[in-house]
C-alpha cells in the first residue's frame, strides 16, 4: 500500500492496561497503530501488542519529544494522535477516512464528547484541537503541559463528530489526574512569578464551581454537571496549595512531571 493512503495512529502510554485495548480497538479503521511506551509496568504493552499495535518503549523525557519520536516511526502520509481514554466511533472514523480522500486540508480539528463515570455529559467540548494532520506539516509545542499540535502553512478543516473523551472514570482517577497536573502547573505559575494567600485560597474552590456550573452551564448536565464543577474547584484548590507550598520554600521545590495521558 502506498504511504499516500496510509493512515497511522500513534498513542503515548503509561501504565495504561485499563484503557489501551478499548482505544485500540476503535482504531482498527486505519492502516497501522503505533505506540511509545514510558517502560509501563502493567500489561499495556502485551495489550497493545495483542491489538497489533506497534510497541516501542522510550523513556519520557517531555511530551513533545515522545510524541515526535511516535510521528518520525508513522509510515503513513497522514497521522491521527489520540490518548488512551480517548475512542474512535464509527461515525468518526468514516469521516477521518473521507477526510483524507478529499485532499482538501492539511490537518484536521476535532471536538469532543467527554464521560463522567462512564456517562456522556450533555455538552460537547466546543474549542477543538488538531489531532489529524499530514505527517510532513503537522508538529507538536513543546509546552510543558497541554501541548497541541500545530500544522504548518496549510489548511485546517473541522471534522464534525467528536472523539469520545472517557477522561473521569472514576472519583480515584480524577483526584489522581489532578495532582499529576497540578504538580508542574504550580511550578511554572511560580516561575511565571504568581503568588498566592490565603484568600486566594479560601475562594478557590467556590470560584471555580461558580463560574462552571452558573456562567460556562454545567448545571445543565444535572448531577454529574455539579460533581464535575465541583472537583474542578478541587483542582483550583490543589493548584493555589501547591503554589503556597513552593512559596514558602524559597521556591526549591523539586518539579514534577506529568505524563500526557491520564491513567484509569
Amino acid at each position: 500500500m502506498s504511504a499516500l493512503s496510509m493512515l497511522s495512529v500513534v498513542v503515548i502510554t503509561k501504565n495504561e492496561e485499563k484503557q489501551i485495548a478499548k482505544c485500540l480497538e476503535t482504531c482498527r479503521f486505519a492502516d497501522e497503530i503505533i505506540v511509545v511506551d514510558d517502560f509501563s509496568t502493567d500489561k499495556t504493552c502485551q495489550i497493545a501488542r495483542k491489538c497489533n499495535a506497534k510497541v516501542y518503549l522510550r523513556r519520557l523525557d517531555s511530551i513533545a519529544k515522545q510524541a515526535d519520536f511516535g510521528y518520525s516511526k508513522a509510515k503513513g502520509e497522514w497521522i491521527l494522535a489520540i490518548a488512551a481514554d480517548e475512542r474512535i466511533s464509527f461515525k468518526l472514523s468514516q469521516e477521518i477516512l473521507r477526510a483524507i480522500k478529499s485532499k482538501e486540508y492539511d490537518g484536521y480539528n476535532f471536538y469532543f464528547q467527554s464521560f463522567l463515570f462512564g456517562k456522556a455529559l450533555g455538552s460537547t467540548q466546543t474549542d477543538g484541537q488538531v489531532r489529524l494532520f499530514k505527517k510532513n506539516k503537522g508538529y507538536i509545542t513543546k509546552e510543558r503541559i497541554h501541548e497541541k499540535i500545530r500544522v504548518k502553512r496549510g489548511k485546517i478543516g473541522q471534522l464534525k463528530n467528536p472523539i469520545l473523551h472517557y477522561s473521569y472514570p472514576s472519583v480515584f482517577g480524577v483526584v489522581e489526574k489532578f495532582n499529576r497536573y497540578t504538580n508542574p502547573e504550580s511550578y511554572l505559575a511560580y516561575k511565571r512569578g504568581e503568588r498566592t494567600n490565603l484568600f486566594k485560597i479560601s475562594v478557590a474552590v467556590p470560584r471555580v464551581f461558580f463560574w462552571r456550573y452558573l456562567v460556562a452551564g454545567e448545571w445543565r448536565d444535572g448531577k454529574r454537571g455539579f460533581i464535575l464543577s465541583f472537583l474542578f474547584g478541587i483542582y483550583h484548590l490543589l493548584w493555589q496549595l501547591k503554589l503556597w507550598e513552593i512559596q514558602n520554600k524559597k521556591g526549591k521545590h523539586k518539579f514534577h512531571s506529568v505524563h500526557y495521558i491520564p491513567k484509569a
